[in-house]
């Protein structure tokens, strides 16, 4: 059932009436399966449906750090769990022998249904370092949303950049400009930011309206909307994903909570999307195991640094959020 239901998930038909030789020799042809003469596990396991997945939709290998439980044979469930289809437990375990939940393979399926429909579309993307990937190898947000879905990322992030107007930062409203001058045509674009104005500028306020004058570009608010303005002028047809990050304990909870509240609030004036890292998830680096297990290590701080997320932050925290933003977006499209 599980590899006929993935076929036709892939738009790969096959017959109601086929018997399981059938659908066996037609996955195989597909190269979802390698040996024709193949059985799945009594019961479907996540090791099962994580290589066949892997087999579908053509991935090469990915390695996640951080799992307790995966042996160097489990590179097709590694590779999973690096782009969010598979989360680990608090005890950083994914079971790999243990059956797929109804739920599960249900979820499964909308993904392989989401990848077949996002297939060499376009992301376009800004920010600051949290999207650039600071510490992971430069391989942020885009990138992995763009790698999971068979997608192209155009990213415009820049480490340490700013909503609002800061000497010697780069500010998110030029990166847009930046963009548009290259004629860019995005399916889709992924916009975070406000971490550094949290430490180099006022909140600010709401702007009355939608019109540039109005907008204070020298407080986080403004550029925030100054930045939205650009997007609806130059992309107006173009879906957008604001993206506020995790709790980190570089920054006071107040300022988080004002601040990310406030960008909540305009996102939502200038009708963007909205992914809530800091309230829908758990990811929060005040706590020395959370920190440690999913962000970066800085050696002068002789931990991880609580600021960018690692891999595994990125898979965990981030992905499956995004990609469920993706499917309430383009499912219905």
């Amino acid at each position: 059932m599980w590899l006929n239901d993935l076929m036709d998930s892939m738009g790969i038909s096959v017959s109601d009436s086929a018997d399981n030789q059938a659908v066996f020799t037609t996955a195989y042809q597909n190269g979802i399966i390698k040996n024709v003469g193949e059985q799945p596990y009594s019961a479907l396991t996540r090791r099962y449906a994580a290589q066949t997945l892997a087999n579908a939709l053509g991935y090469q290998e990915r390695q996640i750090s951080g799992i307790n439980d995966l042996t160097y044979s489990d590179t097709a469930l590694a590779t999973l769990v690096y782009y969010g289809y598979f989360t680990s437990d608090d005890n950083e375990m994914v079971y790999p022998d243990a059956a797929i939940t109804g739920d599960e393979y249900h979820r499964l399926l909308d993904e392989v249904r989401r990848y077949r429909y996002m297939r060499g579309k376009k992301i376009l993307s800004f920010g600051d370092s949290i999207m650039f990937g600071k510490g992971n190898r430069d391989i942020g947000i885009a990138d992995m949303t763009a790698e999971k879905y068979g997608m192209t990322a155009m990213d415009y992030s820049v480490s340490g950049a700013t909503f609002g107007v800061c000497a010697g930062r780069s500010q998110i409203a030029s990166q847009i400009q930046s963009a548009a001058k290259q004629n860019i045509k995005p399916d889709m674009i992924l916009i975070n930011g406000g971490t550094n104005d949290m430490d180099f500028l006022d909140r600010g306020e709401a702007a009355t309206g939608y019109q540039e004058k109005n907008i204070d570009k020298k407080t986080y608010a403004g550029g925030f909307e100054y930045a939205a303005l650009l997007l609806q002028q130059y992309w107006p047809d173009v879906p957008v994903i604001y993206i506020r990050a995790h709790d980190m304990d570089t920054v006071d909870d107040v300022t988080e909570q004002l601040y990310g509240e406030l960008a909540i609030t305009l996102a939502e004036k200038w009708h963007l999307y909205c992914v809530d890292v800091y309230d829908d998830t758990d990811f929060c680096t005040e706590l020395s195991d959370i920190r440690d297990a999913y962000t970066i290590y800085k050696e002068k701080l002789g931990n991880s640094d609580g600021i960018h997320p690692n891999a595994l932050g990125y898979a965990k925290y981030y992905l499956p959020l995004i990609s469920a933003e993706i499917g309430a977006i383009f499912d219905q499209a």
